[in-house]
Formats: structure tokens, sequence, C-alpha cells
């Protein structure tokens, strides 16, 4: 019997994830690492410096079904995929079993006494994040999927618009009487909106910008999906992927903490004179 092991790289904190290719009565892959670029190279390189092509494997045993270890599965066509019947279900992700991880998941949150108002906005988020990898936008702009990169145009998409909106409430909000008042002084267009719009609208303005940091917040937790770092990528690669809902939680926690502080500055920001 011969064991071959390959070094894949992944883009999440728990680093390069191993493979095996054993020739024994079959040619096996054990596992399959993420589904990025740069570890399908590294799987086809070990697959080569062993001898072999990748037509050449027969199965693929997947020891789990955490998506650094099952990614690339649809490199084999032609191999047989073992594992566990539960991976079955992640390899499929059909409608009915991803119903019942979110169920799963909200009850999780629910019997920690997470809020029913912060569970439906982590959720929200986190079906907006779940595009990322698959537009082709993302790897269009920035040539990668995964990262701290892939994670930027999805956000600025997200949050710039939201912000421009939030903005424009602000100065309309105006009365039209000081813009008037400022024209009849004899006020160029730059000093009536660095003196007396962006004054006047100065609290309204820090209220809608704090607002817009708590979303920019939350969506930056969920990043951490395609390996773009911070507290949701600990969240995922510590406590999801490792089955520890305490993890989990406890991130839940820390981001509540955050936003609350968030909320409190800009409150009292916006009182300032």
């Amino acid at each position: 019997m011969q064991v071959h092991k390959i070094i894949i790289p992944t883009p999440y904190a728990v680093g390069d994830v191993n493979a095996f290719l054993v020739k024994g009565e079959a040619l096996t892959l054990f596992d399959a690492g993420p589904k990025t670029d740069e570890a399908l190279a590294a799987i086809k390189y070990g697959v080569k410096q062993a001898g072999y092509a990748m037509e050449d494997v027969e199965q693929v045993v997947l020891t789990h079904h955490h998506p650094d270890h099952a990614g690339w599965v649809d490199a084999f066509p032609t191999a047989e995929i073992l594992g566990h019947g539960y991976v079955d279900h992640w390899l499929r992700q059909t409608e009915s079993f991803m119903e019942y991880r979110n169920e799963f998941y909200m009850r999780a949150m629910i019997s920690q006494g997470v809020p029913q108002e912060y569970i439906e906005r982590v959720l929200e988020v986190r079906s907006e994040l779940e595009m990322i990898g698959t537009i082709p936008l993302t790897k269009f702009l920035v040539g990668t999927s995964i990262g701290t990169w892939a994670a930027i145009v999805p956000l600025t998409i997200y949050v710039g618009p939201y912000i421009g909106r939030l903005v424009e409430n602000s100065l309309l909000e105006v009365n039209e009487g000081i813009i008037e008042s400022a024209q009849a002084m004899g006020a160029t267009p730059m000093q009536i909106i660095f003196r007396f719009i962006l004054p006047e609208a100065r609290s309204s303005l820090i209220l809608n910008l704090t607002t817009a940091t708590i979303s920019l917040i939350g969506a930056t937790a969920m990043a951490g999906a395609v390996g773009a770092g911070g507290i949701g990528d600990l969240a995922i690669s510590y406590g999801y992927q490792r089955f520890d809902t305490s993890v989990v939680i406890m991130t839940v926690i820390v981001l509540l903490i955050l936003v609350q502080i968030v909320q409190s500055v800009g409150d009292w920001l916006s009182r300032l004179r």
C-alpha cells in the first residue's frame, strides 16, 4: 500500500489541511479540501507528484462534511464518493435540509436567550452574504471569490447605496428657509453646504451613520464565511465547524455589546453642540 500526503491551503483560521492519496485495491483520496482555486491546484499537484492523473482516482472518502474537507468532490466526476450518510445531506444541500439547519441554529440562539430581533437580523445578513463566492462579479473585479478582497466587493455594494440614502434623508430634513437666508446674505454654495446645511443636519447625520455602521458590523461579521477574517471567521472556524455552540453564542454576545457601544457613542455625539 502506498500513501501520499497532500497539503492543501485553506482560507480559514485552521490553516492548511491534509489529504491522503492511498493506492491499495483502489486509488483513493481521503478528503478533498475547500472549494478554492488554490486548493484545487494543490490537489492536482499532489496527485501528479504521486504519479497519477485526476482521472485515475477511483474513490474519494470524506472524513466529515466541513467545507475545508469536502469542497472538491466534483473534481472527480467518475470516482465513487464515500462517507457518513450525514455528509450526503451537505453535498446535496436540499431545500428541506437547509431549512432544518437554519431551524436548528435558530432554536439554539433562542435557547441561549438571544432576542428575536437580533436572530432575524443575523439570518438576514447571512442570506445577503451567502452569495459570496458564487457571483461572477466578485471574481471578475478582484480575481478571487474568497478572502478579504472577495468580501470587500459585496460589502461595498451592500453599504454604499444604503449610506448614500441615509445621508440624503438627513440633508433633506434641513429647513429650506435656512438655505434661503444664507443665499440672501450672499453666501457661496460651498459656504451654504459647510456653514449652514451640514451643521444643521449634524445630529441626523450622526444618527443615520451610526445605523449604517451597525449594519456594516453585522455584514463584516458574516464575511468570515469566505475567509475574510474577523470575529465571524472565529465563530465559523472554532464554533460552527467544530460543533461548539458556545463559541457561536459568545460571538453573538460580543457583537451585541459592540453594537450597543456604537449606538451609545452615536447617541452621545448627536446630542453634542
